[in-house]
């Protein structure tokens, strides 16, 4: 299958270029510190201000950055700095451990899957002037991603523009990536690409009057923020990563002694099996011990 182009530009997201919102923790305040140097001595004589002007920052504001222990950094000014470091992996691990790092991997594959999914085209029906005539998907064209772009800009240009800008406004401020935004949007749109697809037996945008397009938007919409009622994506695998090593440090603090038999009078097995809670279970073993004779 043909790597698609994801590019946001091509759903005009009217949030794709504004700056993330939210903080990470960062968990390795000296590989900040050295990214931040790279950053410096890359720009022009390594001058504090023009460093500072490629991220975002005052000068101030990037020296603290790169010069004092960091417990926190904006998702935008990370975002930033991913973009000016080759080995974005070293940007990644200053806010992801190891855990985090191969979740980020999956959820990355995921992303990939689900877009290729959700914008690679079925055979589709037409209607010319010869007839019907049933056409093959083309390789490097997507025509579904042609009718969620007619789709959008007609809803963008219409009074029912406000149920996407809620939802964008709902997501960005939730600290979503323009990327999972646009899959939200595909999956808006999603069924009304059956409709060339099953013969025009589905139906399509162009079938539905007013009053069930705000129903339908209503429905869609409220699904999908739903769906991204969590927090952005960086700060979910940083949870995540950090329940997992408390639910390691408890499993280790909480991990049961070895279970001690002790022999029952003249039986040779165990009648009394003595647990770590202090519970005593008494005759468990009587019937295997007759079976055993």
């Amino acid at each position: 299958m043909a790597k698609q182009n994801y590019s946001t530009d091509r759903l005009h997201l009217p949030r794709a270029k504004a700056a993330l919102v939210g903080r990470y923790q960062v968990i390795d305040s000296a590989l900040l510190r050295e990214i931040v140097g790279e950053v410096r001595s890359r720009a022009e004589g390594g001058k504090l201000a023009r460093a500072a002007k490629r991220v975002g920052l005052d000068p101030p504001e990037l020296w603290a950055l790169g010069n004092k222990h960091r417990k926190g950094i904006h998702a935008s000014i990370f975002a930033k700095l991913m973009s000016l470091t080759l080995a974005r992996f070293r940007v990644w691990r200053v806010v992801l451990g190891e855990t985090g790092q191969e979740l980020l991997g999956g959820y990355t594959s995921w992303m990939h899957a689900s877009l290729t999914r959700v914008i690679s085209d079925e055979a589709r029906w037409t209607l010319g002037r010869h007839g019907v005539e049933m056409l093959e998907p083309r390789k490097g064209h997507s025509h579904r991603a042609a009718i969620a772009k007619a789709i959008l800009t007609e809803i963008r240009g219409s009074p029912l523009s406000s149920f996407l800008n809620a939802f964008e406004d709902f997501a960005h401020k939730r600290g979503h990536s323009p990327a999972r935004i646009e899959l939200a949007l595909y999956r808006i749109v999603e069924p009304f690409f059956a409709s060339a697809e099953s013969g025009f037996v589905e139906l399509s945008w162009g079938d539905l009057n007013v009053k069930q397009r705000k129903a339908y938007l209503n429905a869609s919409c409220a699904r999908e923020r739903v769906l991204l009622s969590r927090v952005g994506d960086v700060q979910r695998l940083q949870r995540i990563e950090r329940l997992s090593a408390d639910e390691r440090s408890s499993r280790r603090a909480s991990a049961p002694k070895p279970v001690r038999l002790s022999r029952g009078v003249g039986e040779g097995f165990a009648d009394v099996i003595t647990l770590p809670n202090n519970f005593r279970y008494l005759g468990l073993w009587s019937g295997f011990v007759g079976r055993q004779r």
